[in-house]
């Protein structure tokens, strides 16, 4: 079962890969006078493919963790610890709106929901960075 949720991620990864690279697009680069053609439908396709892996990459676990209820309620646990992090770079974000947040019409809920972001990517990237060297000392230690 391993092996072929495995291979159908594989499968999906490399198509993606080839479909946004513009593998599937080569010779479709467009006149003056002609349409975009292979390159929009090569971006069609590579939105229904992304759509298809986000799908897989939620489901495809939960299938597998179903008969294993622990491991289930741990990754349960990792969906809350992230959104416990996001809640506490919304409340530490800023609302200022700059004039060109303005032209593309990004108001303050806006502008804060991205400064939440931006701290989110921040904080876990450092929480990583972390855990990667708390490892390597452990090892060297051990």
């Amino acid at each position: 079962m391993k092996n072929r949720i495995f291979l159908i991620i594989f499968a999906f990864i490399v198509l993606v890969a080839g479909s946004s690279t513009g593998a599937f697009a080569q010779d479709a680069v467009p006149t003056a006078d002609e349409g975009a053609g292979w390159i929009d439908i090569a971006l069609y396709i590579s939105y229904i493919l992304i759509f298809l892996c986000a799908i897989a990459a939620v489901v495809l676990p939960l299938i597998q963790s179903a008969g294993d209820p622990k491991a289930l309620l741990k990754s349960g646990l990792g969906a809350v610890a992230i959104l416990v992090v996001f809640g506490i770079a919304y409340v530490l974000s800023g609302n200022e709106v700059i004039p060109m947040y303005t032209q593309f019409g990004i108001g303050e809920s806006g502008s804060k929901l991205i400064g939440g972001g931006l701290i989110t990517v921040y904080l876990l990237f450092f929480i990583a960075l972390a855990a990667i060297i708390y490892t390597e000392v452990t090892s060297l230690i051990k």
